[in-house]
């Protein structure tokens, strides 16, 4: 469904996949770029496997270590981290 397979990928660990049911894909894990892109270890891809740029993570700067669950809620992600500051709406689990 998701086209991950082009451009130069993740650098790093990919731990969490959660469809959101309108075609895009939560990412989570232990990478801080995707195609070039820097991300801080949680995206939402778009169903042609492209950034979704309207994504915010609260400040912008995404988590300071591995994403390790994600969960998509109504209108926004829900995450599940180890991490001392994350930067969008979760609970550390």
């Amino acid at each position: 469904m998701w086209p991950l397979m082009t451009g130069t990928g993740f650098n790093g660990d990919v731990t969490s996949l959660a469809p959101d049911g309108s075609g895009n894909l939560y990412v989570g894990g232990n990478f801080t770029s995707y195609n070039g892109t820097a991300v801080n270890r949680v995206v939402r891809l778009t169903a042609t496997g492209t950034v979704d740029g309207t994504f915010a993570t609260g400040s912008g700067t995404g988590f300071n270590d591995a994403v390790f669950s994600l969960a998509p809620a109504v209108g926004a992600g829900t995450c599940m981290w180890e991490a001392t500051s994350p930067a969008t709406t979760g609970r550390r689990r």
